[in-house]
């Protein structure tokens, strides 16, 4: 019951967490093409380009945090050959947008009843600013926010 104000005056305090990428698709497309049964690439082309809009929008004008949680596809590296990991999303011109968005592209990773956060595996799309290159780490957004602070005061101390 309590009115936070519009995201975009929102600061460091604040985070907007998104549950997930695969609805936004969902929802850009069918914003894209109502009920229409069979889609042409254009309609792809345009529902990409609003999602990568609004995912935009939030990461370069929204100061307050930003989580995206999203599914994994396979995809074949057009550069390397093979395939990688990377995140699930309409068609296939999108996907490699949205990493370069964030500042850190996490792997989660299960075994068993374990989660952990993978930025170093091999085949996976992922970045990492705030966290280590490593397998194994501890799924906990503390050590991000603790980096992104000791980032923040260096830079407002420089002269």
């Amino acid at each position: 019951g309590k009115k936070f104000g519009a995201v975009d005056s929102w600061g460091p305090e604040r985070a907007i967490v998104v549950d997930g990428l695969t609805g936004l698709s969902r929802a850009a497309m069918s914003l894209t093409v109502g009920g229409k049964p069979i889609r042409n690439p254009g309609d792809y082309g345009i529902a990409q380009g609003q999602l990568e809009g609004y995912l935009r929008l939030i990461c370069d004008h929204c100061p307050c945090w930003f989580v995206l949680l999203a599914h994994v596809e396979k995809e074949i590296d057009p550069v390397l050959g093979g395939n990688k990991i990377t995140v699930a999303t309409i068609g296939r011109a999108l996907p490699p947008l949205i990493p370069p968005m964030f500042s850190d592209v996490i792997y989660a990773q299960r075994e068993g009843t374990k989660w952990t956060w993978n930025t170093a595996g091999t085949g996976v799309v992922t970045k990492a600013r705030n966290l280590p290159w490593a397998e194994g780490i501890e799924p906990n957004f503390r050590p991000i926010y603790d980096r992104w602070c000791e980032r923040a005061s260096a830079a407002s101390n420089t002269p």
